[in-house]
C-alpha cells in the first residue's frame, strides 16, 4: 500500500491554495436552465447567448439565460461540440462524425453540410467562406464555406508523429491570414503562420512561452498562456502572459493578468472560481459570479449573466467589478484536472477529477468502473465498485457521468455502448488542512 501511495503522489500534481478574503457581497446563486438536451458549448453573438449539444440541438437566449428557444434539433443526431459566429449573421457549429452546420440569417435556421465522418474537434471561420477545422491530427482549410476542405500544406500530420506534437488551437483571421498553435511533446509551444491563404507557412517560436490558447479580436491574433521568466537563473518562475499580433509573426505583450488563468474564450479567461477577466484591450475588466464550484471551462457572458455548460446548463447574474473578485478560501490539496480521452478511442471529453472529503479520510485503491454510453454520446449510467463510502462513490459517478463520447453507431444506426475500466483513487490531507482531497489517476490503455 505504501508503494502505491508513493506512486500516486509522484504521478499527480498538488498545489496549496491560500485565502484572499474581502468584504464584497457575493453575487446571487446559479439557476438551472430548462433545456431538452445535454449542453456542451456556448457563445455570445448577435445580442444573444447560444448553446449547442446533444441530439444536434442549438438553442438561443435573448434574456441572459432565463429562457431558451430551440432553433435546431435532430433526435439521435450528432453531438455538437463548438458553436461560434463570424459576424452578426454567419454562424457555424461542428461536432461528431463530421457534423458541420451553418446559418446565414443570424441563427434563425441552420443547414447541415457534413464532410467526412471523423469528429471535428475545433473550427474557426473568418467570414462565411474562409475557415479552418481540426479532424484528428489534421488541420484543414476551406475557401468555399465548408463545402470542400484541404489539408494544410507543409503541416506534417502523419499519425506516426502523434507523440511529437499536438494541435492546441488555431484562428482563421481573414481570407489570407491563419495561424495554428502547436505544442511539442516535452517541448514548447510554437505558431505555424500563413499570410497567403495557406500557400506558404512559417514557424514562429517564442522562447520560454507557452501561449497555446489562440483567438481573434479586433482583427488581430490574441494568445493566452504562461511564460517563464529568468529561466536561465535556477529555473526561473512562471507568470501569466497575454500576447497579440497583427500577422502571427511579430508578437507584443498585452495587458497584465493579476493571476494565472484557464479556460479562455473570445470573451476572456477564468481566473479562479467566481472570477472571470476580460484580458483583451489595454487593461483587464472583471466579472464576479457565485463561487460555489459551478463555473465551468465552457462558458459565455451576455445580457448581465454568465452561463456554463456542464451536465446541466446553469446561469447566474454577473457583476462587473473594477478589481478581481475575492478568491475563495480553500484549505485542502488541489489536484490538476487531466483529459483522459486516451482511455477510449471514442471518448471526446473524459476528464479526471478531484473532490473534497473529510480530512480524516485516508484511502488508496484501484476501483472498477462500468459505464453506459447513450445513443446521443452522453453517459446514461455509472457503476463504481470498491469506493470507501457512498459519498465518495456518488462524487465519482458525477465526474464520470459528465463525460462525452462519439454517439455510438453500428451500420449507421444509433446504439448504446458499454465501457469498463479501472483507475487509482487516492484520498488524503496535509497537516493543517481543513479538508482532504480524493483524486482520480487513470491507468493508460496499452
Amino acid at each position: 500500500m505504501r508503494g502505491l501511495f508513493d506512486l500516486f503522489l509522484a504521478s499527480s500534481i498538488f498545489l496549496f491554495a491560500f485565502p484572499c478574503l474581502t468584504e464584497s457581497t457575493p453575487p446571487s446563486a446559479w439557476w438551472t436552465a430548462s433545456l431538452p438536451f445535454r449542453p456542451t458549448n456556448l457563445t455570445y453573438k448577435a445580442d444573444a447567448l447560444w448553446v449547442c449539444g446533444a441530439d444536434e440541438m442549438i438553442a438561443k437566449s435573448d434574456d441572459g439565460g432565463k429562457s431558451w428557444q430551440v432553433k435546431h434539433q435532430k433526435p439521435n443526431g450528432e453531438l455538437l461540440l463548438k458553436i461560434a459566429f463570424a459576424g452578426e449573421m454567419f454562424g457555424f457549429v461542428s461536432g461528431s462524425h463530421g457534423a458541420f452546420l451553418r446559418t446565414s440569417n443570424g441563427g434563425e435556421t441552420w443547414t447541415s453540410n457534413m464532410v467526412g465522418t471523423s469528429t471535428v474537434k475545433n473550427i474557426s471561420f473568418a467570414d462565411d467562406r474562409h475557415g479552418m477545422r481540426q479532424v484528428g491530427l489534421n488541420v484543414e482549410m476551406t475557401d468555399d464555406g465548408g463545402a470542400h476542405w484541404t489539408s494544410v500544406a507543409g503541416f506534417d500530420t502523419n499519425p506516426s508523429n502523434k507523440d511529437c506534437f499536438e494541435v492546441l488551437s488555431f484562428v482563421r483571421l481573414d481570407s489570407n491570414r491563419a495561424t495554428v498553435a502547436l505544442h511539442q511533446k516535452e517541448g514548447e509551444d510554437f505558431f505555424f503562420v500563413t499570410r497567403d491563404d495557406g500557400e506558404t507557412w512559417k514557424t514562429i517560436h517564442l522562447d520560454n512561452t507557452f501561449a497555446g490558447a489562440l483567438f481573434s479580436w479586433n482583427s488581430q491574433y490574441w494568445a493566452f498562456g504562461i511564460e517563464y521568466l529568468e529561466r536561465q537563473k535556477s529555473g526561473g518562475y512562471s507568470a501569466p502572459v497575454v500576447l497579440h499580433s497583427p500577422d502571427g509573426l511579430n508578437w507584443s505583450h498585452g495587458t497584465t493578468s493579476p493571476t494565472e488563468f484557464s479556460s479562455c474564450t473570445s470573451q476572456g479567461c477564468i481566473l479562479y472560481d467566481g472570477a472571470i477577466a476580460n484580458l483583451y484591450g489595454e487593461k483587464p475588466a472583471y466579472l464576479a459570479v457565485p463561487a460555489d464550484g459551478t463555473l465551468q471551462p465552457a462558458w459565455a457572458a451576455g445580457k448581465g449573466s454568465v452561463c456554463v455548460a456542464g451536465p446541466k446548463l446553469k446561469c447566474a447574474q454577473a457583476e462587473n467589478t473594477a478589481t478581481p473578485p475575492s478568491r475563495p478560501y480553500i484549505s485542502r490539496p488541489i489536484s490538476t484536472v487531466v483529459n483522459e480521452s486516451r482511455l477510449f478511442d471514442d471518448c471526446i471529453s473524459c476528464t479526471s477529477g478531484s473532490f473534497a472529503v473529510p480530512n480524516t479520510l485516508r484511502f488508496m485503491a484501484v476501483l472498477d468502473v462500468s459505464l453506459d454510453v447513450a445513443k446521443d454520446g452522453t453517459v446514461s449510467h455509472v457503476d463504481v465498485r470498491k469506493a470507501p463510502n457512498p459519498e465518495v462513490e456518488n462524487e465519482i459517478q458525477n465526474i464520470i457521468g459528465a463525460w462525452l463520447f462519439e454517439p455510438p453507431r453500428e451500420g449507421g444506426v444509433p446504439v448504446e455502448r458499454n465501457h469498463k475500466f479501472v483507475f487509482n483513487l487516492g484520498c488524503f490531507a496535509f497537516p493543517g488542512n481543513d479538508q482532504g482531497t480524493c483524486s482520480m489517476l487513470f491507468i493508460p490503455k496499452r
